[in-house]
């Protein structure tokens, strides 16, 4: 057997690290008065593309990874990697960006993958203060002294939610935060959130640290992003279940049946009875989505031609995928979520069922929104790059034939 070295781990922190820092650049550019452009986001996104590449041979090399592992970086080179190849079958070879993108999901996944459960928390635990308090923190220093820029003057929407609750606003205000959008801060703050949250209850925890999941709550709450907040509530009480006592075929179609149920819902019963607001026009989006005739063909529509260029996306992870990516994008996120189910059925009793609760966080954002790249895209989700790494990281545990065993760690 290969041993693994321990420079490789560091090399995938880095990676992972430095593609999260590449959504940050162009978050905080703006503060100082300079506005990315498009052939820097371009030329960035190639430069992690190739050392993704560089990283994936690296783990090849020297990675000594568990079989489901590498299972499940095939899934997502599948689901994340085929919107480029659509591109081209397609005949559109304008945006380069999907190339790059493809690389640097694939690197993702294997630099996931050499991350020991402890680097991981690690890493999720610095990234909760980060995220959470930081973009707090600058929020409230925008409401102080107005400045660096992370909120957003909404409508009235808003302000009719707190008057619900007895708050009588004139005027409120969105929090942006340190991820671009505030659609972005519910979705990666959710996913943070369900996983410290389960890491801490399973560990002895110093009472300070519970600080930190609070920072995540309150931005999420600031970011008024509903699909933040779905994901959080579903991802929390998902994990309240004895998973690691069902059959795992439970679970993965469980994931399926949650992230399919609002498509379910359209084709059975349609839109009609959903009153006007954004519920109504994701309904109508996916209505747009369906009708389209090449969805049905084996490359989708392709990345670059969204029935909605408004939208910029399906809002659907489903549609997206077959959208984008056709048969074999669609087939990649269902390995995703079945492989993934497996791994994370497998490492519960050792995560406190964070990988679980995480899977069920994703499956939330999955019904309503994406979290793969889109031609309206700066960078990769932060999100989508959290579960990933997760993912892949608890995919190390191995279950023996006869339980009496245990677990072991590959």
């Amino acid at each position: 057997m290969t041993v693994r070295p321990r420079w490789l781990e560091v090399v995938g922190l880095a990676y992972i690290l430095g593609v999260l820092l590449l959504a940050l650049k162009g978050i905080v550019m703006p503060w100082f008065g300079s506005m990315p452009s498009p052939e820097s986001g371009a030329s960035e996104l190639a430069l992690l593309g190739w050392t993704g590449a560089v990283v994936l041979l690296l783990v090849g090399w020297r990675g000594d990874l568990a079989v489901r592992q590498w299972q499940l970086v095939a899934a997502v080179a599948a689901w994340c990697a085929t919107p480029a190849l659509s591109m081209v079958m397609h005949g559109s070879l304008q945006d380069s960006r999907f190339w790059s993108v493809a690389f640097a999901s694939v690197g993702v996944a294997a630099a996931g993958a050499v991350l020991s459960a402890q680097t991981v928390r690690r890493l999720m635990y610095g990234l909760g203060w980060f995220f959470g308090w930081g973009s707090v923190l600058a929020g409230v220093s925008e409401l102080v002294w107005g400045r660096p820029g992370v909120l957003v003057v909404d409508g009235d929407r808003f302000a009719q939610w707190l008057s619900r609750l007895g708050l009588d606003v004139e005027q409120v205000t969105s929090l942006n935060g340190l991820m671009g959008g505030r659609i972005f801060v519910g979705m990666t703050c959710a996913v943070l959130l369900v996983y410290v949250v389960r890491t801490m209850t399973g560990h002895a925890t110093p009472a300070w640290m519970w600080v930190m999941p609070l920072g995540l709550v309150l931005a999420a709450a600031w970011s008024f992003a509903r699909v933040g907040w779905s994901a959080i509530a579903l991802g929390l009480l998902a994990a309240l279940l004895p998973w690691e006592r069902i059959r795992a075929g439970w679970l993965a179609a469980t994931l399926l049946v949650v992230a399919l149920a609002p498509l379910a819902l359209l084709l059975t019963v349609g839109s009609g009875w959903i009153p006007d607001g954004t519920t109504r026009w994701r309904f109508d989006l996916w209505d747009k989505y369906l009708g389209d005739p090449g969805m049905l063909g084996p490359f989708g529509i392709g990345p670059q031609n969204p029935p909605d260029w408004i939208r910029g996306h399906a809002h659907q992870q489903f549609l997206e995928s077959q959208a984008t990516g056709g048969w074999l994008a669609t087939a990649g996120l269902v390995a995703f979520l079945i492989l993934g189910a497996l791994a994370a059925r497998a490492a519960a009793s050792l995560d406190n069922r964070a990988a679980i609760a995480v899977l069920f966080a994703a499956v939330a954002i999955f019904q309503s929104d994406v979290i793969t790249f889109a031609p309206t895209f700066l960078s990769l989700n932060n999100a989508s790059v959290l579960v990933v790494v997760v993912v892949l990281s608890s995919a190390r545990v191995v279950v023996p034939a006869r339980r009496s065993e245990g677990v072991a760690v590959a």
